[in-house]
C-alpha cells in the first residue's frame, strides 16, 4: 500500500524513527529511478533510536517516492517511524516483523 503526503513550497518535510530491530533504510526516488538514500540505520536488539531526517532539501520534484524498508535478522523486529510535516504526523508505521522477515513501506510526496 502507497500513502500519499501533500505538503506545500515551505513546508518542511521529515522522517521521525523511534524503533528500528534490526535493519531499516529510506531511498527517494524520482520518475521511478531510485536517486539516494536517506536513511539508514541498523541496531542488535532493542532498537530505540530517536532519529530525525530533515527531507526538506533533498524533495526537488513535484512528486517523489520514499521508499522505506525493513528487515528483522532474528527474534521479533519493531519498526516505529512517521512522516512529519511541519510538525504534523501524516503518516504513521508502528509494526513488528516476525524473523527473517522484510517488509516495504512506500509513501508518495506530492507538492501541492
Amino acid at each position: 500500500m502507497t500513502t500519499t503526503i501533500n505538503y506545500n513550497a515551505g513546508d518542511t518535510v521529515q522522517i521521525k524513527v523511534d524503533n528500528v530491530d534490526n535493519c531499516l533504510q529510506g531511498y527517494l526516488e524520482e520518475s521511478g529511478t531510485l536517486r539516494r538514500q536517506v536513511y539508514g540505520r541498523m541496531t542488535d536488539h532493542g532498537g530505540a533510536v530517536g532519529d530525525t531526517v530533515d527531507l526538506t532539501a533533498s524533495l526537488r520534484d513535484p512528486v517523489e517516492s520514499l521508499s522505506m524498508v525493513g528487515s528483522n535478522f532474528g527474534g521479533s523486529g519493531q519498526f516505529t517511524f512517521a512522516i512529519v510535516v511541519n510538525g504534523e504526523v501524516q503518516a504513521h508505521v508502528d509494526e513488528n516483523l516476525g524473523r527473517y522477515t522484510s517488509h516495504l513501506w512506500q509513501f508518495v510526496l506530492r507538492k501541492v
